[in-house]
């Protein structure tokens, strides 16, 4: 019975989800950006706001991942009231716009086209047209998965290793999902989705971790809704009228999108929890690191300047290591607190032993 409600549940969500991307298509071609997209976007805001804790108030995984995915479609609808983001370019067809509006995903060549705006680009495109690389991939990090989680349900690490392990399950877990979505996305749709995911470990600085590698999708909706605007001198875009670039406006830009990033999390934290983080961890996780990038981007002009480089295996080294020092010391915390990593650790193995019974199950009728 628990299970036919959750599944209930999720298809629920789900329509509800497809129902507002109607209403937005609806209005897509027939409202000028501005004020009138934003009033007809404003019911679809409270909509998404209300869903997680409305249909999965007692399952922490799936309030998580319902509470994500809500708030970057509603990050998304903001961009889209005015005329950015990836609602708006590239060009996209009715069943396509569904797809954007509804999952977390980014059209791969809006992707491109943001990440060139403001900061160096990446070559993702070709790779993000191949379904068969994202079940590739997706296949390759289900075994990363199931080994990492094996070993942290198993043995009782010392706290070092186990928050690196912490994060690697993060990311192959997360990344893991984002493949197989974008997989099924592109193959049904035959639209281009950016990697959610693009070899963080090999990040060679804080910048190039935050803004080409890590949780690219949120990272183009923050962008869209958050830097641009700023970088542009106005909320509405208009297309070669932007603001002449200041740098100035560049670092209020990024310390806001930080801002914002820890004050979402935040908000996720009391959607689960009831409760902000203890002594708000995460929103000054997030804070600091926009900080962080401030004082990185200063001490790249002044290594230029004296003609310095760091080697690109020191550089690794030093990012990884400040990404896992800064989740060991505000990440973690909270989350081994309601012992999010425990229940997520055991969602996998009881979704693996289902497999297992399914397909033990089709063997019997195979030879039977």
């Amino acid at each position: 019975m628990d299970q036919e409600r959750f599944v209930l549940r999720w298809v629920m969500w789900q329509i509800s989800m497809f129902a507002g991307g109607l209403w937005a298509l609806n209005w897509r071609q027939r409202l000028t950006p501005g004020v009138a997209r934003l009033l007809a976007a404003l019911p679809l805001l409270a909509l998404n706001a209300a869903i997680p804790a409305a249909l999965f108030p007692n399952d922490l995984m799936t309030n998580i991942s319902a509470f994500l995915s809500c708030t970057v479609t509603n990050f998304k609808l903001l961009s889209w009231a005015m005329d950015r983001g990836s609602l708006v370019t590239p060009p996209l067809t009715a069943l396509q716009f569904l797809a954007v509006y509804a999952w977390p995903i980014t059209p791969a060549e809006n992707a491109e086209a943001e990440q060139g705006k403001h900061t160096r680009g990446r070559g993702r495109l070709g790779e993000a047209r191949t379904v068969h690389t994202y079940f590739r991939h997706a296949v390759k990090k289900a075994a990363g998965v199931a080994v990492v989680a094996h070993i942290l349900a198993r043995f009782s690490l010392p706290h070092v290793p186990r928050v690196i392990l912490q994060g690697l399950s993060q990311y192959l877990a997360l990344s893991l999902s984002m493949d197989l979505l974008a997989a099924c996305v592109g193959a049904g749709t035959g639209l281009a989705v950016a990697p959610h995911f693009d070899n963080p470990y090999l990040s060679t600085s804080l910048a190039d971790f935050w803004n080409c590698r890590w949780n690219l999708t949120v990272s183009n909706v923050l962008r869209s809704c958050v830097y641009d605007p700023v970088m542009d001198g106005r909320l509405v875009r208009r297309p070669g009228h932007a603001a002449a670039f200041s740098r100035k406006r560049r670092v209020v830009g990024l310390l806001l999108v930080f801002a914002v990033s820890g004050l979402v999390h935040e908000a996720m934290f009391w959607s689960f929890a009831g409760r902000f983080s203890p002594h708000l961890k995460w929103l000054t996780f997030f804070v600091l690191f926009g900080v962080l990038l401030v004082a990185e981007g200063t001490l790249k002009k002044a290594f230029k300047r004296s003609k310095l480089r760091v080697p690109t295996v020191v550089a690794r080294i030093l990012t990884v290591a400040i990404v896992n020092a800064m989740l060991a010391t505000f990440w973690w915390p909270p989350v081994d607190q309601l012992g999010i990593p425990q229940a997520a650790t055991q969602n996998f193995v009881d979704a693996w032993t289902s497999v297992q019974s399914a397909a033990a199950a089709a063997m019997r009728s195979w030879h039977a």
